[in-house]
Order: C-alpha cells, then sequence, then structure tokens
C-alpha cells in the first residue's frame, strides 16, 4: 500500500494525463492514463495491442506509476519536487527526467538518482524545482523546433507545465 503522498501524486499524474487516447502524431502510441503501450509491453514482459491499452485498468495504471515512476524519486523530500520529478518522468521518460534534475543541482548526469544526487537535491529543493521547470521548458521548445509536428502538443504541454510554475512552493517565502 502506498503511503499518503506517493497515492497522492499518482492521483495527480492520472488526472493530468487523463484516460485512454490514440493520435497519430503521439509518439508514445496509444496511451492510457499516461501508460503507453510501450511501457505496458515492458511492464507485462510481451508485446500488447491496442486493446491491451484500451482495457488497462486504473488499478493497473496505478501499479505500473509506483513500480516504474515513484522509487527513481521517492527519496526527495519536498513534495512539489517529488509531484515534479514524477511528472517529468511521465511525461518525458525516467531516464530524462532523472538526468534533467541532476543538472539542475549540478551533479552527474548517469540518470540514477542516488545518494550524491538525493543530497544535493534535498539540500536545495526549490532552486532544483525551478531549474527542472527551466529544463523541461526548453526540451519542450527544442522538440517542436525539430519536429514541428509536436507542435499540436505545445499547448497541452505548457499548460501542464504551467501548473508547477504557477505553484506557490516555498511556503510564502520567497
Amino acid at each position: 500500500m502506498p503511503s499518503p503522498r506517493v497515492d497522492e501524486q499518482i492521483t495527480r499524474i492520472i488526472k493530468r494525463e487523463g484516460g485512454y487516447v490514440n493520435r497519430a502524431e503521439d509518439r508514445g502510441g496509444p496511451t492510457n492514463f499516461g501508460i503507453t503501450i510501450g511501457t505496458l509491453s515492458e511492464v507485462l514482459g510481451r508485446p500488447c495491442t491496442v486493446a491491451d491499452v484500451q482495457s488497462l485498468s486504473l488499478t493497473m495504471a496505478r501499479n505500473i506509476y509506483l513500480m516504474r515512476y515513484v522509487a527513481p524519486f521517492e527519496g526527495i523530500v519536498h513534495d512539489d519536487l517529488f509531484d515534479l520529478a514524477m511528472d517529468t518522468a511521465v511525461n518525458n521518460g525516467r531516464g530524462r527526467a532523472a538526468q534533467w534534475l541532476q543538472r539542475a543541482v549540478g551533479v552527474v548526469e548517469d540518470g540514477q538518482i542516488g545518494p550524491i544526487s538525493l543530497s544535493k537535491i534535498n539540500v536545495s529543493p526549490v532552486r532544483a524545482y525551478f531549474d527542472l521547470c527551466a529544463i523541461r521548458m526548453k526540451a519542450y521548445g527544442a522538440l517542436i523546433s525539430a519536429k514541428h509536428e509536436q507542435a499540436v502538443f505545445a499547448a497541452g504541454w505548457m499548460n501542464r507545465l504551467a501548473e508547477f510554475v504557477a505553484r506557490d512552493i516555498t511556503g510564502g517565502q520567497a
């Protein structure tokens, strides 16, 4: 059973992701609750079909988030940064999210959030939070510039990121 903090973060991500979608422009292919056909195939250990993705249960999706997207970031103490890191992993890939977070705190970008990365992250979580938002924003711009067909997702990506930028994560302290 996940902690209330983890359960809440997974609920937020599923709300952001929504239900089943299958758009030709989406590089992730058929997706349900934010779980792509590729991720589902990896988890189940076999090639999945569109029907498998469509029939993915909310319970299974939550378990996938718990298994694949919580563990790399659960040592992050700051709840908002934990949420942002998990959301980045879901939207941009786990390895990329870990590397960007490491870049944000100035450690080796090996894609593994270990004790050195965590110590830096947890010492300056507010700075890491805003730097990760900036890195993510730049990455969206670079992706749209390189692959113009991805521009169809720009408004959704920016709205998603705006949710994080608009948060008061300092507890009223600037």
